[in-house]
């Protein structure tokens, strides 16, 4: 189609049709033309019809705690034949259960990502989180809720009393166990580190070195570090 803009100083044109399918290109170029008639157009421009929303909301919504501070969350698009509107990536919220939803958290992918993690929670806490489709023209309906309870944080106490000594090759160490709060997860072993006075030489990370109830350790000290100065770590996991 073709279309006549009377005034010499318009710079700009809407065209209004309401049968235009959303997001659909259209090339369009621009001419000028007077009484002796028509002069050169623009080179050719695709523009897009405005997008509609997406009209469905993704499916299979599954979420887990990974620990007392992040939630993982996964879900599937929604069926190819059963909804319009482009899709651009998600929005995940997020918000405990005594807060209101209007004011719950709001994460963003982009593209076909699916899952996402949600993270410095507060531990032992229920949780609910809906995924909603977005794109240009704004967020479509939600998804079904799911609700996640975040793990219990660690022990917050540490050992007491350590009490250290040495042999040859080892320094033998002991401590008062920890006992868990209410709201707090179950010790299930200790994990001692060293490290020379000044800078970490050496991290024990392979715990338990003493089983929760009877926290007792020996640690092996390399050769180089027998007569150094050295500072010692132990904390409950």
């Amino acid at each position: 189609m073709q279309t006549v803009v009377a005034s010499p100083d318009a710079s700009r044109y809407v065209f209004r049709n309401e049968s235009l399918p959303p997001f659909s290109p259209y090339e369009v170029k621009v001419g000028v033309y007077n009484n002796k008639g028509e002069g050169s157009f623009s080179p050719v421009t695709v523009v897009y019809s405005a997008e509609e929303e997406p009209t469905k909301a993704p499916i299979t919504v599954l979420a887990r705690s990974l620990s007392a501070t992040d939630i993982e969350i996964s879900w599937a698009p929604p069926r190819e034949n059963q909804h319009k509107g482009r899709i651009q990536g998600y929005e995940v919220r997020c918000w405990r259960h005594d807060e209101k939803e209007e004011n719950a958290r709001k994460i963003r992918t982009v593209g076909n990502q699916t899952s996402a993690k949600v993270t410095n929670l507060q531990g032992n806490e229920l949780y609910h989180l809906a995924v909603k489709a977005y794109n240009t023209a704004g967020t479509g309906p939600s998804s079904a809720m799911v609700n996640v309870t975040t793990k219990k944080p660690p022990p917050s106490q540490p050992p007491g009393n350590i009490i250290w000594n040495s042999s040859d090759s080892k320094i033998i160490l002991n401590w008062d166990q920890v006992k868990a709060l209410d709201n707090e997860s179950e010790v299930r072993g200790y994990k001692v580190s060293v490290c020379q006075h000044g800078q970490w030489d050496h991290d024990h990370a392979q715990p338990p070195l003493g089983p929760a109830g009877s926290p007792d350790g020996a640690l092996a000290v390399p050769k180089f570090l027998h007569w150094a100065l050295l500072k010692m770590f132990v904390i409950p996991y």
